[in-house]
């Protein structure tokens, strides 16, 4: 039996990028993505379109929105509650349908825990169907790199959502729509902006902004859609769980 240990030169032994792979399921290439996203997009957008990302600079930025988006969804899971402001709106949108059934904490935290769980999955169907449709990338943009480009774009916007995500817990019912329009406001600008740099290749500024505000626009009617349809899923849950069809189709 050969020996397993690192001293016959045969076997790497991890080191700590790989404990933080462990512990958080993202390495230290992913975090260097992260960073590339936000100070140097434009050589990110040049490594996705190349086979191993330049020589295995980056993670893949697929690989970096997902983990992300985990991130959103467990801390969503933690924050949102029926007493939160995301819980009294939702109780508020429920109060409409005259059923006292809908009102109650049980359903209010339910409808929230269904909607953490469905929401990652319809956001990143949509999100790919975008990144497949999206043509502002030029010349030599195969599927695989606009979907690579796509994510590279929207990488920062995604940490500006984590982060106003994290304010609602000190935003009053009052204020949480206007809230919620600047922190859409906030990320259509994250989008638009690292876009515009991330498209340094077209040396026309014109031609970079209109590209940029285009994938903003886009990606903003994605969160959109992917809100609506995970709204409709959820009634629709409810319906199923409380025989509410007469109440919601009057509603």
């Amino acid at each position: 039996m050969s020996d397993p240990s690192p001293d016959n030169g045969k076997i790497n032994a991890p080191g700590w990028s790989e404990l933080i792979e462990d512990a958080f399921g993202i390495n230290l290439l992913g975090l260097q993505t992260l960073w590339a996203a936000l100070a140097a997009p434009a050589h990110l957008f040049a490594a996705a379109r190349t086979v191993d990302w330049e020589d295995h600079q980056y993670s893949p930025t697929l690989r970096v929105w997902l983990f992300l988006i985990a991130i959103l969804m467990f801390l969503q899971f933690i924050w949102a509650n029926p007493d939160s402001a995301t819980g009294q709106q939702l109780t508020s949108a429920f109060a409409a349908y005259g059923d006292p059934r809908l009102t109650t904490k049980e359903i209010i935290e339910l409808a929230l825990q269904r909607y953490v769980f469905v929401y990652p999955v319809i956001l990143m169907l949509f999100s790919m169907m975008a990144a497949l449709l999206l043509r502002i990338w030029g010349s030599g943009a195969t599927n695989v790199v606009r979907i690579r480009l796509y994510f590279a774009a929207i990488i920062p916007g995604l940490l500006v959502t984590l982060w106003t995500s994290s304010l609602t817990l000190f935003i009053s019912v009052d204020d949480f729509v206007i809230y919620l329009s600047l922190a859409s406001a906030a990320v259509f600008f994250a989008d638009f902006l690292t876009a515009r740099r991330g498209l340094a290749a077209f040396d026309n500024v014109g031609s970079r902004t209109w590209r940029a505000i285009f994938l903003a626009i886009i990606n903003l009617i994605v969160y959109m859609m992917a809100s609506t349809v995970v709204a409709m899923i959820m009634m629709l849950w409810l319906e199923k769980d409380l025989g509410l069809g007469a109440i919601l189709n009057a509603g």
